[in-house]
């Protein structure tokens, strides 16, 4: 390493996107590479998973129902080359691909995989995620764990819409 240069850790978030049964979008943060996280996460699973050709989805897929299907890094470095091209197009699918490269350390990525989960959450389900998150945030500290699935965000929705809403006066 150079003068004033740092060992950076190889820590990653891995993006899980629900069915119609499981209707949310989960960021799990894992401070390595290694199998286990998504292993753990993708224990039983069957259908379809994007993935780069990383070898430790190869149990998962020969174990389990699952296929393989593209890779957004690999995708992504198309787009990267395609700059000379077509400069504007290029560069609008580069700005739309998840470029999260440095979160700090383990806690804040961590912490950032929550929060997009929720806010990709509320997006999928057609909820503001700024008015979502104000409220879920503001009543959080309060709740009771077991009674947090209050916040999941279709719940939350379903909730916030049988609310009445208050009288101009």
């Amino acid at each position: 390493m150079g003068e004033g240069s740092h060992p950076c850790r190889q820590g990653r978030i891995w993006c899980y996107l629900g069915d119609e049964q499981h209707p949310y979008t989960v960021y799990d943060y894992t401070p390595s590479r290694s199998r286990d996280g998504p292993a753990k996460w993708l224990e039983g699973y069957q259908g379809y998973l994007q993935a780069d050709a990383y070898g430790g989805y190869d149990g998962i897929f020969y174990a389990q129902n699952v296929t393989e299907v593209a890779c957004w890094a690999h995708a992504r470095r198309k787009f990267y080359d395609a700059q000379d091209s077509d400069r504007k197009r290029a560069l609008e699918m580069l700005a739309r691909i998840k470029t999260w490269l440095f979160a700090g350390h383990d806690a804040a990525a961590a912490n950032t995989a929550r929060l997009w989960s929720l806010i990709a959450s509320a997006e999928r389900h057609g909820v503001d995620p700024q008015r979502y998150l104000t409220s879920v945030l503001a009543k959080l500290g309060q709740t009771p764990a077991g009674e947090l699935g209050q916040f999941l965000p279709d719940v939350w929705k379903a909730e916030d819409a049988a609310e009445p809403v208050p009288l101009a006066e």
